[in-house]
């Protein structure tokens, strides 16, 4: 039970890390948020509110971010959410489930057309053809995309 419980744990991060920073700008969008944050891509800083989501490089640049930088992303935008709502909320706690809020407002439906709308495939699972099943249950509970499993040399 262990194994299949980390490799789906594993997934859900690794997909998590993935469609963040495409899940915020989405979220400032609708949210009409002018929350000054910036990305680094590559040696170039650009600002998220500027990225748009009907380009395929600026949407494949989001879904490539280095996972520091996601992190240093969701770091500025608790911050940037705590200044601007410096007077209605007063925890992190509750600062940190306005976020979350209104983050869930973007649906999967949406990740995925924006990936359609942009030509961009669906993510692939590259494991070997000897793998444990839980990675093939991991993929199928998550709906992270498709397994493809390649021979190995012992």
């Amino acid at each position: 039970m262990k194994q299949r419980g980390a490799n789906i744990e594993a997934l859900w991060a690794a997909r998590n890390i993935k469609y963040f920073p495409l899940i915020v700008a989405q979220m400032c969008k609708y949210e009409n948020h002018d929350l000054k944050l910036n990305i680094k891509i590559g040696e170039e800083e650009r600002s998220l509110n500027e990225m748009d989501l009907c380009n395929r490089d600026d949407v494949w640049s989001l879904l490539n971010l280095d996972p520091c930088e996601v992190h240093r992303l969701r770091q500025s935008l608790f911050d940037s959410w705590k200044k601007r709502k410096n007077n209605e909320l007063k925890t992190d706690v509750e600062i940190q489930s306005d976020i979350k809020e209104k983050l869930k407002k973007v649906s999967r439906k949406e990740i995925d057309y924006l990936l359609g709308q942009n030509k961009i495939d669906p993510p692939v699972v590259i494991a070997s053809l000897t793998r444990h099943y839980s990675i093939d249950k991991a993929v199928d509970i998550l709906d992270v995309g498709k397994l493809i499993g390649v021979e190995i040399d012992a």
